[in-house]
């Protein structure tokens, strides 16, 4: 609980301090009135909740907007805690939590209106489903309900089913559930647009096996090359010179860098020490973005929180094992100084 309210306060102190420009880059605002609904062709869930919010709040109260998102996006630190504890013990857990709570691309995600924190929160909440003791039923139903939620904040949720459709032992309920879950979605969209549309229209899924088809071996290569290198690294923004000066530009680079140090950790402690015991936790995680890099036409960018999620869950076994390392070396010593 103190992890949890710490990372409430920090969220919180983010949404009211730092002002977020509305460019291109990484700090962009979806472009949504108070009154904006959800399109056919669009992702409904964060369009409503911020429907709910101006009505509640005001419309147009982008503030109130931050200031709600910022406790919620903070249960990422109680899905991330269940994950990593049952994967590599409480201890562990908490140090996982820990770094969730203080992870600078984590904080900032609820403090723009856009639905980044909602796709940090969809990912933590599958590791989480994965990793918790239920019933394989129950776990295909709850897998089913994230999934249908997850396809409804952004389409790319649709690289996370395959792996789940590997690990999970009630498969075809899985995939049952989901149907049954997106059905009413579909069929509303599909009389809006006139013709069958499965949840989306095909161009919103991203999804390309053409240049397969084509067995041009150097175009795929260069293609998946490209994608890897644009979701692992941010794009250079910082040709504008007003926004290279401003201190909100300069988070930017905080949470460029941060992120490929969490990487380096995070997935350095997942190749020593992957099982198939956690396969079924970060396994969907992982092939999700890999199926991305491999099928998408161009990444979408915030599939990167798959792997800060995954990541997460091997940094805090990291940080664990170091700090126990750390105090038998100072035991030893002071028992042998004695």
């Amino acid at each position: 609980m103190a992890l949890l309210a710490v990372a409430i306060a920090i969220r919180l102190v983010a949404a009211v301090a730092i002002e977020l420009p509305a460019d291109a880059g990484e700090f962009r605002y979806v472009a949504l009135s108070p009154d904006a609904g959800a399109g056919a062709q669009g992702p409904p869930v964060y369009p409503l909740f911020l429907r709910l919010v101006y009505a509640l709040f005001g419309a147009g109260n982008d503030r109130a907007v931050l200031l709600v998102q910022a406790p919620l996006a903070a249960l990422v630190v109680v899905f991330v805690y269940f994950a990593a504890a049952r994967l590599f013990g409480r201890a562990a857990g908490l140090a996982s939590a820990a770094i969730a709570a203080l992870y600078p691309n984590f904080v900032l995600y609820p403090a723009a209106v856009q639905p980044a924190w909602l796709v940090l929160l969809a990912a933590a909440a599958f590791s989480a489903a994965c990793a918790v003791e239920v019933r394989e039923t129950s776990r295909a139903l709850l897998a089913a309900a994230l999934a249908a939620v997850g396809l409804l904040v952004r389409p790319y949720f649709l690289f996370m089913i395959p792996g789940l459709f590997v690990v999970l032992k009630r498969r075809f309920m899985f995939l049952a559930a989901l149907a049954l879950l997106l059905a009413p979605v579909a069929a509303r969209n599909s009389i809006v647009a006139g013709e069958i549309t499965p949840v989306y229209g095909a161009h919103s899924f991203n999804v390309n096996v053409s240049e397969y088809a084509s067995r041009d071996v150097e175009r795929i290569a260069d293609r998946v090359y490209s994608n890897a290198f644009r979701l692992f690294w941010y794009p250079d923004r910082s040709s504008r010179q007003e926004e290279h000066a401003s201190p909100v530009f300069r988070l930017y680079h905080l949470r460029k860098y941060s992120y490929l140090l969490l990487l380096l950790f995070g997935l350095v402690t997942m190749a020593r020490r992957m099982d198939r015991a956690h396969l079924a936790v970060v396994g969907p995680l992982v092939s999700a973005v890999a199926l991305h890099i491999l099928f998408s036409r161009s990444p979408f960018f915030r599939i990167r929180t798959f792997l800060e999620i995954a990541s997460i869950l091997y940094a805090g076994a990291l940080l664990h094992d170091r700090g126990r390392t750390a105090l038998s070396r100072f035991g030893g010593k002071r028992r042998s100084a004695a």
